[in-house]
């Protein structure tokens, strides 16, 4: 069992570890216990236990990693605890792949000094629902919703040319029974599905949620939010000419309108600028942020979401606000009607029917940035920046006859349908 997990590129609380060490035993557990931390001096100074069993994690160079382990963990048995064979995508980057060969050679290098090993991934799977996390080292960085992450198995649990290259090396260290492989999971392309019903997002707050009065736009967990959007509503006054709307530090991505017009993205990443003209009468501002997921390793894991310093025209902060929390974890009290508003942050919905329910993919072609739910369930996020082209649907989730499609979709699309196919695309 593990203690902790790369602590030591984190921190260096030995006393932090050895609570975690001993709460474990106090509590009745009597197996093997062990770290994992990345083959370098810092890593494994902070993250060891005096005791117990270290372990490394890498995914190349297999002899400088395990001779560093050596000098911490002398006459020891090797072994690499994540093997990082894959590797996973962030929006807005290229598809990452690797070679089968390469990667086989590397477990190879392994098997060869005698060290044992953990793949991290075989199976990698999906981000279903918000639950993708992000990265930070010079930027912030999103992850895809897809965690296919280009291993033995993909996305959709059908081996690939990296599980062949990988039991081939394995026979030569252990015989092996003649493969038998479950059938492959049925893949289907259901074609185009239209989506015939909209409602705009600032119609449908009522159904969606309750709204509260705030001095400072309060962040996502201030108002008992952990996932989705929040939408901040204020009233200034006027005239105001040439003046900036700046939101400072927003986590992570917020549309901004007045007097419900679009005016454009203010970000994470410091892209755009948002100049206003505020008449006599003053104006309504409106700004729907997304929560695009917490990072989760590196230095800048207190991530909190939303408005995380305050929003300002030029350098006066802005106060009184109304905001409506939109984890968007229960659509069904939505009412798809007719509202008078056309364009910007809408509901689609759509109907596909199922004679036999199938893996399927759909298709985002035509639309920009959103969030889908097949019965409900939320499939994940969409963005036409990509890598990621297509969201995995898996059968389950669907159902013989009607299956409800609702999609949430933050700006424009070229036309309101979608294509499930029978083959992804991740870029």
């Amino acid at each position: 069992m593990q203690v902790e997990n790369e602590y030591g590129s984190y921190g260096n609380d030995t006393k932090y570890l050895t609570y975690l060490q001993n709460s474990m035993i106090e509590r009745g557990i009597d197996v093997l216990l062990f770290t994992s931390d990345g083959p370098l001096d810092w890593m494994l100074q902070g993250g060891m236990i005096p005791g117990v069993f270290a372990t490394v994690n890498f995914g190349s160079r297999t002899t400088e990693a395990f001779a560093k382990l050596e000098e911490y963990q002398p006459n020891q048995p090797l072994m690499c605890m994540e093997y990082w064979n894959g590797w996973f995508d962030h929006w807005g980057e290229e598809h990452h792949t690797r070679d089968a060969e390469d990667a086989a050679n590397v477990l190879d290098d392994m098997l060869s000094q005698q060290g044992s090993v953990n793949f991290y991934m075989f199976h990698g799977g999906t981000n279903f629902g918000f639950y993708n996390g992000a990265n930070h080292s010079d930027k912030y960085e999103p992850t895809i919703t897809s965690y296919d992450y280009d291993v033995l198995i993909n996305e959709s649990g059908e081996p690939t040319d990296k599980f062949y290259a990988v039991r081939s090396v394995i026979e030569k260290y252990e015989k092996l029974d003649p493969l038998q492989l479950p059938e492959p999971t049925p893949k289907k392309d259901f074609g185009v599905v239209e989506m015939t019903e909209k409602m705009h997002l600032f119609d449908a707050l009522a159904s969606l949620s309750e709204p509260v009065e705030t001095i400072v736009p309060e962040t996502m967990e201030a108002m008992g939010q952990a996932y989705g959007f929040i939408l901040y509503t204020t009233h200034v006054s006027g005239p105001r000419n040439n003046v900036e709307l700046v939101c400072q530090d927003v986590h992570d991505r917020a549309l901004i309108f007045v007097d419900d017009e679009y005016q454009g993205v203010l970000d994470r990443w410091g892209q755009g600028k948002i100049v206003l003209d505020i008449p006599k009468e003053g104006a309504q501002i409106k700004v729907l942020v997304e929560n695009m997921g917490r990072v989760n390793y590196g230095p800048k894991l207190r991530d909190s979401k939303g408005i995380t310093e305050g929003i300002r025209l030029g350098n006066q902060f802005l106060y009184h606000w109304t905001v409506h929390t939109l984890p968007l974890d229960d659509i069904e009290a939505l009412e798809f009607q007719k509202g008078q508003r056309t364009e910007g942050p809408s509901f689609y919905k759509g109907i596909l029917q199922v004679d036999k329910p199938a893996d399927t993919f759909v298709d985002f072609e035509g639309w920009t940035k959103g969030v889908v739910f097949v019965n409900g369930f939320n499939i994940g996020r969409y963005w036409e920046i990509g890598p990621q082209k297509t969201l995995y649907l898996p059968a389950p989730i669907l159902k013989e006859g009607e299956n409800e499609i609702v999609i949430f979709e933050l700006h424009d699309v070229a036309k309101a349908q979608i294509t499930l196919r029978d083959t992804p695309d991740l870029g």
